[in-house]
């Protein structure tokens, strides 16, 4: 009938919400996902994302990797630059 042929692919898709650490803390939620794209800058908050959920089993943390030296070096950066101030 068309001189083309069509395919259809379908993608399981599920409804989801997302929320800030921050709003998340007094609510107790079945699943946790939680995204760190840095280091966490906060202990506290850490703790407050993955106390949150009601079972462990329930937890993912997806961790983006970092530059440990890279760190170092900016570290040691900084400690040349603060030397250079003190003398």
């Amino acid at each position: 009938m068309f001189p083309f042929s069509f395919k259809r692919k379908l993608f399981p898709v599920r409804l989801s919400f997302a929320m800030t650490i921050k709003k998340s803390q007094g609510q107790t939620i079945p699943n946790v996902g939680v995204y760190l794209p840095k280091p966490v800058f906060s202990h506290g908050q850490l703790y407050v994302a993955l106390s949150r959920a009601t079972v462990t089993a329930n937890i993912k943390v997806l961790a983006g990797t970092h530059d440990v030296n890279n760190r170092k070096k900016k570290h040691q950066y900084r400690r040349q630059m603060h030397k250079g101030k003190e003398e």
